[in-house]
């Protein structure tokens, strides 16, 4: 149950402990879009699509509906509308390091309730490494947020992805996968 999910996320055992006596669920995909992000995605693609729920930007608000809805705690991951798949390398380190450095801070103003996978711009390795060590350790990211594919592609499977997914590993940082969206995927 929740200790086991608790475990997987290489959460402290003590959240772990608290988390698993109380009633309660453990999302550990759970969508968001801080303004920070949104913002710097609008600057670079005007015509994207913000989410209209308060949700997706507001912790206090999501931790209002967690406790309502009895959702201990979350894994906060960007939605199938990651930018990866069409942002140029630059600017998708850009938005990667603004998002994962969104989540830390989301994790220190409520540590008992928000942990984060690390979003990587996938297409460009190295790009994707350098953020991978920037934020490895950092308060509570505990797992990395990957698409399944781009473009159609199989990437995962790809020998240049090897040296990436190996550093996922010897970090010990599980994978989250999630769908992109569009006709490509």
């Amino acid at each position: 149950g929740g200790a086991l999910a608790m475990t997987a996320l290489n959460a402290p055992a003590a959240l772990a402990q608290t988390v698993a006596s109380s009633s309660g669920s453990i999302d550990i995909h759970s969508h968001w879009m801080p303004e920070a992000y949104a913002k710097a995605l609008t600057q670079i693609r005007p015509s994207t699509v913000i989410s209209s729920n308060v949700l997706d930007r507001d912790l206090e608000k999501r931790r209002q509906w967690m406790d309502q809805h009895g959702v201990k705690i979350v894994t906060l991951t960007l939605s199938g509308g990651m930018p990866w798949q069409w942002v140029a390398p630059e600017n998708g380190a850009r938005l990667a390091q603004i998002i994962n450095d969104t989540a830390v801070e989301a994790h220190q103003k409520f540590p008992a309730r928000f942990l984060a996978g690390i979003e990587l711009p996938i297409r460009d390795i190295p790009l994707s490494m350098k953020e991978l060590n920037r934020v490895a350790g950092q308060p509570g990211m505990r797992a990395v947020h990957l698409p399944n594919s781009f473009e159609g592609r199989d990437y995962l499977f790809e020998p240049a992805y090897e040296p990436l997914l190996a550093r996922c590993e010897e970090l010990g940082y599980p994978l989250l996968f999630h769908p992109l969206d569009g006709d490509d995927n």
